[in-house]
């Protein structure tokens, strides 16, 4: 994207300007105090720890769990993002998000959750500030693409709420991510890998500078990474389908074909010729080597993951320029800078643009007219190539997924500029303080290519008057009957799969979709803490600060979109909101040295924010942290949280989603047909007179019998588990802020008598009050919805938001606004169990000593509310609609074992068993067993090596059984037999690291 050269150049010359300063500076630092240089020494040492303003508290005495990873923990895996480290943290996960493996619709973004509570209620901090949200359709979070694994000097986990100390969002906890500061010298980075398949490339090189003074320090990065995609076809796990067992076909192998068929019949049109679909006596793959007959469907079906279709993971590029300064203008005032640039380049593809009858219907955006009831053709189609017109019940409605289309290419340009400088100081020798302002913003221009254009496609096909069809017009017949103009030359519908659309014809029914969308989020903050006065058990410690915050956000889709005659059709977005905020907190030492109490703390805090859209808003939290002895330690807090809907939630346009549903309840094929095909929806629906599906097909010929029963309705989509249904979803600006409680309790373990060992537990438990469903319930649970309308429930809320076409009876849209929608509750346990024998000082038989990791969750309960009073119970469940995975159990376990310059490492992962949330039997296909993982690595540091003070060479292998990711044949929004999320879709991956300093 050629923009924002102006912001590179600035940011580029803050750097430069900084760097000649300091320079200036070292140059005449003989002649400075030493104390400054001490002074700078001793502040640049204290930390502040996530979760508290307070210098001088630590994570041994946080009333709250805190998961630290470090970049010298990280070194030694495969890492190579943000995403992949959080993947192995307590706390973290990817319900709700988007992430590298996202590949239906994808913009390249990378997001994280905590606690399954979705990425919008985990606060993303850089440094202990907030970070810019970015646009992703239905809402607006950080993006950990933007920021470089190489910046990390460590990636900070707060597992307990913290909105009285940061504000919205932090309900699920907070991810501080701590860059690298005070760095003096040169520092080279390089790292490579690729799968064992020979693919999925991943190479990376930076580079740093720091200068040191007296007076300060100044550091400047340049980071470049690189990541290839891999394709679908490149797995074979992927498009294997499974032949002559129950889930044969797996979610990769899909009934919209690549040749014209029937919507709800079994003809089908390949190179001029009329067959069906169900016949296995025809060679298909002479046809098209997608194409493949099931035995036990006994139908054909289309291979999804075919050459230079659907890509299995994204591909990335992305570069990077930081720096981060410090001056001392006084022995206690410090001026401050630091920010970033990252350019990234992603990459994603998916099957070509399906025209699925009157499942892809549009309206007229900002009302309920239909604008094109889907793709239909005319009789004479059939009539002129010596075929039968189909049947009228088809009402001129197809399917074909055209493959001259070519895949679906996403490509995206996203550019996050940050900016912070302030001041930082001292008062009277105890008093911390500081005072700054963020300037942040995001550009990103989302491509997709070869998509179609449903005006032209009209045009083409005689449903729309003909304006500028290549080969020109002439007078006739539209479908509907009215007399207008007609296409001179139709492209040739029944020569499918390469020979329906001439090139200029081709040209004419794609586009190439072009979405804009810009974020800014900028602040002014000031905080002061330290000591207040001393108490009998301690000195008691506070903080106070403020700060003054500005959020916008826009997306334009293009023209197309925005009129309705595209795919996934949006309109524009445009908002913001301002909120002012003041904030303290406190650090009261209670007890100490007194039997059974070594020390007893208390730590309250509350923070009051106003926004200009929502009011006032107040939380608080108080922790208590007891020790009894230097054996065994108590940590507890409650706390209140409070979650402002973003811009995104507020302000978003409406637009249309293509989700997978598990059929139609009203289908009156039955509960056995349900099961065979994997199509858990029917056999749910209230057939008789009276309910909900007679009245929804009272119109529909034949579907009734003579009672009113619904006794012969078989819907024009047969697709079983792989149907897909249009979801309207966009943003409410009457959504209320959530509210939520939370408790958590922990306690610690270091035994004197076993040095080096610790082990924790720590228990939690959250509510959340008049909580958001981003995409509403047809967006999140759109079998719920179908289900809670025409089954046992008969719940007209959900039946006020289903479409259907009057004259088929098949559903057409969902609408499904964000909304508020009750209650959410999620509780479980975290262990941890640590151990060194080089802290322990223990004699081993061998040289050398180990440091052992282990951390447990356990997830007990996730529930959330819906309209009718029950409940969707998540935990130990899967959903491939909303791609969520949360086991009740999983964990990682690493081992190190160092011996002067090598070091060895083993890291495992292990993922519990979940069954299908919809509550249909586990079976093959339809149940993900405990899942393993290991990986290995082994480096050595060379000293003083040559010209390098430092070199540090890592060898590895991550995936080393190449583990297979889970067998799934429900209709995953990946269309690839699996889930994203949790689980490796690279396979065993090789990968060297080397690391030098000057």
């Amino acid at each position: 994207m050629k923009i924002n050269t102006t912001r590179a150049a600035l940011l580029a010359s803050t750097v430069l300007c900084g760097a000649i300063a300091l320079s200036a500076s070292a140059a005449s630092a003989q002649t400075a105090p030493a104390a400054q240089g001490a002074a700078a020494a001793q502040t640049t040492n204290e930390i502040i720890v996530t979760g508290t303003r307070i210098k001088g508290a630590s994570n041994a005495t946080s009333a709250s769990p805190i998961s630290v990873a470090t970049s010298a923990s990280i070194s030694l895996t495969k890492a190579d993002s943000v995403e992949e480290v959080l993947q192995h943290m307590t706390g973290a996960d990817f319900t709700g998000g988007l992430s590298n493996a996202s590949n239906n619709g994808g913009v390249g973004l990378s997001e994280v959750s905590l606690r399954n509570l979705g990425p919008a209620r985990a606060l993303v901090l850089i440094d202990g500030q907030r970070t810019v949200p970015v646009y992703s359709g239905s809402l607006s979070t950080p993006d950990l693409n933007s920021v470089p694994l190489s910046m990390v000097d460590r990636l900070e986990v707060l597992r307990d709420g913290a909105s009285s100390i940061y504000g919205a969002d932090a309900i699920g906890g907070v991810i501080n991510i701590i860059t690298k500061k005070n760095f003096s010298g040169m520092q080279m980075d390089a790292s490579y890998g690729e799968s064992g398949h020979g693919d999925g490339a991943v190479y990376s090189v930076g580079g740093a500078i720091g200068v040191n003074s007296d007076r300060g320090n100044v550091m400047v990065s340049l980071n470049w990474d690189h990541r290839d995609s891999i394709g679908q076809w490149q797995r074979d796990w992927a498009i294997d389908p499974h032949i002559g067992s129950p889930a044969e076909g797996g979610s990769a192998y899909r009934s919209q074909l690549d040749i014209l068929q029937e919507e709800s019949g079994s003809l089908v049109w390949a190179n001029g010729q009329q067959l069906n679909k169900h016949d296995g006596t025809v060679n298909w793959g002479a046809i098209d080597p997608s194409l493949l007959y099931l035995p036990n469907v006994g139908k054909v079906k289309m291979n999804a993951g075919r050459n230079d279709w659907n890509a299995l993971t994204g591909g990335l590029d992305r570069k990077q320029i930081s720096f981060n300064a410090h001056y001392n203008l006084t022995d206690n005032l410090r001026f401050i800078m630091d920010g970033f640039f990252t350019n990234r380049d992603s990459n994603q593809a998916l099957r070509p643009e399906p025209l699925l009858g009157d499942n892809i219907s549009t309206v007229q955006p900002g009302t309920s007219n239909v604008l094109w009831p889907g793709f239909q053709l005319p009789d004479s189609v059939f009539t002129s190539a010596g075929f039968a017109a189909p049947a009228a019940s088809d009402n001129h409605f197809f399917y074909l997924t055209p493959n001259q289309f070519g895949p679906r290419t996403y490509r995206q340009n996203s550019q996050t500029y940050r900016v912070r400088a302030g001041f930082e100081g001292t008062l009277f020798d105890k008093y911390d303080w500081e005072a700054g302002y963020v300037f942040q913003e995001n550009y990103n221009r989302a491509d997709t290519l070869n998509e179609g254009n449903f005006n032209h496609i009209a045009q083409l096909s005689g449903q729309i008057a003909c304006v500028d069809v290549p080969g020109g017009c002439k007078p006739g017949t539209l479908i509907d009957g009215t007399a207008s103009t007609v296409p001179v030359t139709m492209p040739n519908w029944l020569g499918g799969p390469n020979n329906i659309f001439t090139p200029a014809q081709l040209a004419y029914a794609t586009f190439n979709n072009i979405d804009l969308s810009y974020a800014r989020e900028s602040y002014g903050y000031a905080n002061i803490s330290g000591p207040i006065w001393d108490l009998p058990a301690g000195e008691l410690k506070g903080s106070i600060g403020g700060e003054i915050r500005q959020e916008f956000l826009s997306n334009t889709p293009s023209d197309i979109v925005q009129q309705g005659w595209g795919p996934n059709a949006s309109a524009p977005t445009a908002g913001g909101f301002n909120v002012a905020s003041v904030f303290g907190e406190l650090n009261i030492p209670v007890l100490k040295d007194l039997p059974f109490i070594e020390s007893l703390t208390l730590t309250p805090s509350a923070r009051y924010d106003n926004y200009t859209n929502f009011g006032a808003a107040f939380t608080n939290k108080v922790g208590i942290e007891y020790k009894v002895d230097r054996d065994i330690r108590f940590r507890a807090s409650y706390s209140t949280g409070f979650r402002a809907p973003s811009t995104a939630e507020l302000f978003g346009g409406n637009f249309v989603s293509d989700l997978p549903v598990d059929g139609d309840p009203c289908d009156s094929r039955g509960s056995a047909f349900g099961a065979s095909s994997g199509n858990s929806n029917i056999g749910v629906g209230v057939l008789s007179a009276g309910s909900n599906c007679a009245k929804a097909l009272a119109g529909v010929t034949g579907a009734l019998d003579g009672t009113g029963k619904v006794t012969n309705f078989q819907p024009a989509y047969d697709e079983g588990s792989a149907t897909q249904q249009q979801v309207l979803e966009g943003g409410n600006p009457k959504l209320k802020p959530e509210l939520s409680e939370q408790y958590a309790l922990g306690v610690v373990f270091t035994p004197r008598w076993v040095e080096g060992f610790s082990f924790s537990i720590d228990y939690y438990d959250i509510r959340i009050s008049n909580a958001i469903l981003t995409g509403g319930f047809g967006g999140n649970q759109p079998d719920v919805v179908v289900n809670g309308c025409y089954g046992p429930a008969q719940n007209q809320f959900y039946c006020n938001l289903i479409s259907r076409n009057p004259a088929t009876g098949g559903i057409t849209q969902i609408t499904s606004p964000n909304v508020n929608f009750g209650v959410e509750k999620v509780r479980g346990i975290d262990y941890q169990f640590d151990y060194d024998t080089a802290a322990a000082h223990l004699t081993l038989p061998i040289p050398g000593s180990f440091r052992f990791d282990l951390q447990i969750s356990n997830l007990m309960k996730h529930s959330t509310q819906n309209p009718d009073g029950t409940n969707n119970n998540y935990a130990g469940t899967f959903n491939t609609s909303a791609e969520f995975v949360q086991p009740r159990w999983k964990g990682t376990a690493a081992v190190d074992y160092h011996l002067g310059p090598w070091t060895a490492h083993w890291d495992g992962q292990y993922i519990g068993q979940t069954h299908n949330n919809d509550g249909s039997a586990p079976a093959e296909g339809n149940k993900i067993g405990d899942t393993w993982y290991n990986n290995i690595s082994a480096s050595y540091t060379f000293s003083d090596f040559g010209f390098m003070k430092k070199a540090r060479v890592t060898l590895g292998i991550d995936n080393v059984a190449d583990q297979d990711p889970p067998f799934l044949n429900s209709d995953a929004v990946c269309k690839c037999n699996s889930i994203a999320g949790p689980y490796d879709f690279v396979g065993r991956f090789f990968y060297g690291r080397i690391s030098t300093s000057f």
